[in-house]
Parts: C-alpha cells; structure tokens; sequence
C-alpha cells in the first residue's frame, strides 16, 4: 500500500514536467504550419543563394510548406545574420548562413551587433566548395612556384584581384600571402564576377574563387588552373594539385552553407530539421543537384556542425588578425 502512494506521488510530482515535454512534443508534431522564411546572405542567383534554393525545395517537400527564400546580401551578410538573430525563436525564420556569415564577420567586424557563436544555433552542416588559384592565359606562370618566382622578379608589380574587401577571395589569398609572403598587390572587385570579367579581360593576372564558379572557363580555356585550396584534388580537375602539394599545407579554404536558427529555437524543432536533411543528403537526386551546383554535402549532427564552425572562425580570425585584413 505504501508503495503505491509513493509512486502516485512521485508521478505528481513529475506530471507538470511531462506536460512540458508533452507541449514541445506536440509543437514538434504540428510544425510546421505555415511558411518558413529562409533568409540568405546572398543575392539571388549568387552561390549560397543557389545552393539554399535546392534545400528549400527538399524541406517543403519534406514537411509540406514553403520554404521561402528572403535574399539580404548587405554588408557581407551581417543583416541577413541580425535578421535572423532577431527574429522570434519559433522555427519560422531560419538563415541559411555560410562561412561570411559564422566564421568571417565575426574577426573582420570590430563592433557587430549580435555574435553568431552566442545568437544563433546550428542546425545542420550541408556543404562545402573548395577555391581555386587562377591565372590569365597569357600569363606565363604554369605553377604556383613559377607565380612566386615571377613575383620576387617582380616585387609590387603582381595585381591580385579578388571579390571584394573581407570577402572569403580576399582572405584566402591574405591566408596565401602570409604563406608564402607574396608582394602581390590585392585589387578589389564588386563581387566574384566582377573580379572573373577582370581577370578574363586581362585587367588582372591572378586571382581566388570557387570551383563552380571557374571551371566552364578553366574548360574553356579562359583561364589557367594552378592549384586547389582543398584537401585532395576536385575530382573534376585531377590534374590540378592541391595547395599542399605544391609546398603550402596551410593554404586549405573552403567555401561552406550550412543552417542555423536563432538560440533558444526548440530543440526538437531543430533535430526535426536535422533528421529530414540528413536522410535527404542520402537521396541521389539532391546529390547530383548540389554537384551541379559544385558543392559536396556533409550533413552530420548539429553538435558537428558547431564544431567545424568554432574551427573555421579560428582559421579566419588568425588569418584577419596577422595580414590586418579590414572590411
């Protein structure tokens, strides 16, 4: 008899607990119930842009609302970044941020108004797009040994062009100038294809950009690979080395897209989302759609993708700090 008081009131005691659990059970259930709001640091038609275009289309077909993208590429991504930051904590408003947004802007702003590590969570990681080293055709550097030895003939006359102050172009060829210590002097474009058009034009000899975005001119012969910022050669160009091949192990950038929700989102609705996109990652179809898009999908926990985000802004803060890169 006494035992079965007790265990009536330690059920008592627990019920308001189990009516929490039961609540966030049932909001986990229900959504969502109306559209999401994926706010994207880039202008439509851009890379990351892209890219969260395909996962929008994954998660409404998943959980049967829209995905709607919201494009704010201002100041480098930090307005898509408050946007979200500031937005209510439900679910209905996510960013589809990318290495600017979480591991860029935060060395690079001196006074930003949130910090990603603090106001916002990660959901999951979706992909990663290696750089690439370019020069113009008429250029006579076939190796990067022969850029470097160009350059100390040469001092102050090598133009490095690249997309933009702060952008993730600039920062790798600082990250390469503080390698190899280059005289190279940087030009900066409004943007990836501005800097693309400069350099096919002849305007500039060299620059960085991301795989996608030059190969159909490596293809066409517009430009000349010399190296890769990845781990391994791309699989598209295996005769092209990779940085560390050639002598710069610490040369290695990547372009990254991954989802994060303002903090203090739910955590189931944040493992529901994870869960539907990483069984997507597994379907054929997606995959080919981001390697169209040039990029490979990663996926993993979001506990994963917090770790290779506090490992990235680490790289780059590193990186800001000792070539006094600025904005």
């Amino acid at each position: 008899m006494l035992r079965v008081i007790w265990v009536a009131g330690l059920l008592s005691l627990l019920s308001p607990f189990s009516g929490i659990a039961g609540a966030h059970d049932a909001r986990a259930q229900t959504y969502p119930n109306r559209p999401v709001k994926l706010v994207t640091p880039s202008g439509a038609g851009g890379p990351t842009d892209l890219l969260a275009r395909v996962i929008a289309d994954a998660l409404s077909a998943e959980l049967g609302q829209r995905f709607i993208i919201d494009n704010k590429p201002s100041a480098g991504g930090v307005v898509a970044g408050e946007t979200v930051a500031n937005a209510p904590k439900d679910g209905y408003t996510l960013l589809y941020a990318n290495s600017s947004t979480q591991s860029i802007n935060p060395a690079l702003y001196p006074s930003m108004p949130y910090d990603p590590a603090v106001a916002l969570i990660p959901v999951i990681h979706v992909s990663v797009t290696p750089m690439m080293m370019v020069v113009h055709p008429s250029f006579p550097a076939k190796t990067v040994q022969d850029l470097l030895a160009y350059d100390r003939a040469n001092p102050g006359k090598l133009n490095f062009g690249h997309a933009g102050a702060g952008t993730l172009p600039h920062l790798v060829f600082e990250m390469f100038r503080l390698a190899t210590k280059i005289h190279a002097v940087p030009v900066a474009y409004n943007g990836g294809a501005a800097s693309l058009q400069a350099l096919v034009a002849g305007e500039v000899p060299v620059t960085f950009e991301t795989v996608p975005l030059l190969l159909p001119r490596v293809q066409a012969g517009l430009v000349r690979p010399l190296a890769v910022t990845s781990k391994a050669r791309h699989p598209d160009l295996p005769d092209v080395p990779t940085m560390a091949e050639v002598g710069y192990p610490e040369v290695v950038a990547l372009s990254w897209t991954g989802l994060v929700a303002p903090a203090g989102t739910p955590p189931e609705i944040v493992n529901l989302l994870n869960a539907k996109l990483n069984a997507d990652f597994q379907k054929p179809e997606l995959r080919d759609k981001m390697k169209t898009l040039g990029a490979e999908l990663k996926g993993g926990t979001p506990a994963d993708f917090a770790a290779w985000i506090a490992e990235e802004r680490g790289r780059w803060t590193r990186v800001v700090k000792e070539s006094g890169a600025t904005p």
